[in-house]
């Protein structure tokens, strides 16, 4: 008999971690309850793949993730049965024991176009490739270890705007032409291609459903607080957006949302006992 499979998309910053000291810690009644009913939680996030290695380690969550706003697919061998079919439309290559699958511009494309575009233009910003690792440290307030993965980036490059908000649309014309886009962060404009959180998780939806016949839907609850997770919000069946630390609700077009009254992993902890609670997981 065909049933409907449940699974977690979370984006980390501001979200399962606390946006001032990164700990999880405040979710852990919430993940040990999903890890007891074996519902997958699926990492998609700003972060790298060595950042968020450590996170999914540390968590338990699944190994199959997400990183750098959507332009990174990360899945662990023992998922080959997905075989995902991505050669066609998108670069990919082993990382240790994951294949990795590229839907956006590797980093060294988007490197390029930058400094043709600083060296053209003359505006004025300063991203991860600019800066030493104890300039990100203060930038993010990361620990040094943690700020030279956030550095290590295979696909997006994070910047701060320094000029006109008029330059800024001219800067996003601009690397529209390359195929590029800005998708902002909680803390920095996010430079990459054109995808965005929500492509991978449906690619992901896509391939399990054709190899595996014990399901016959994906139920995907998803939770984010910043404006690049809307995507991911808007095409979950329930989204939930975690109270922001600036204050600002999300503009999500979803039929089935839900807004936490507490920030952070506490938010997060208290929404997904909730489902738990009235049988939505």
């Amino acid at each position: 008999m065909n049933t409907t499979l449940t699974a977690i998309v979370t984006d980390l910053d501001g979200t399962l971690l606390d946006h001032n000291t990164y700990s999880w810690q405040p979710a852990k009644t919430a993940l040990d309850q999903l890890k007891e009913q074996n519902i997958p939680v699926i990492i998609n996030t700003s972060k790298t793949y060595s950042e968020t290695l450590d996170i999914v380690k540390e968590t338990k969550a699944c190994s199959i993730f997400i990183c750098e706003n959507g332009s990174s697919l990360f899945v662990h061998e023992s998922f080959e049965e997905l075989n995902l079919n991505l050669t066609q439309n998108h670069e990919n290559q082993t990382v240790d024991k994951y294949k990795q699958f590229i839907f956006g511009k590797p980093r060294s494309f988007i490197l390029d176009i930058l400094a043709h575009i600083r060296k053209e233009e003359k505006w004025l910003f300063e991203g991860f490739s600019d800066w030493a690792t104890t300039r990100i440290m203060e930038e993010t307030g990361l620990p040094y270890d943690t700020a030279q993965h956030a550095a290590n980036r295979h696909a997006s490059e994070p910047i701060k705007w320094f000029d006109t908000d008029k330059n800024l649309s001219l800067f996003q014309e601009k690397l529209s032409k390359y195929d590029l886009h800005i998708l902002k962060g909680g803390r920095f404009l996010h430079i990459q291609g054109q995808t965005d959180k929500a492509k991978p998780i449906n690619a992901l939806k896509k391939a399990y459903l054709l190899k595996n016949n014990q399901h016959n839907a994906v139920n995907i609850i998803a939770l984010g607080d910043s404006h690049n997770d809307i995507a991911l919000l808007n095409s979950a069946d329930i989204a939930i957006c975690i109270k922001s630390s600036k204050g600002k609700l999300l503009d999500v077009q979803n039929n089935h949302t839900i807004h936490t009254a507490e920030k952070g992993p506490i938010g997060w902890n208290d929404a997904i006992n909730n489902l738990i609670k009235n049988g939505s997981i």
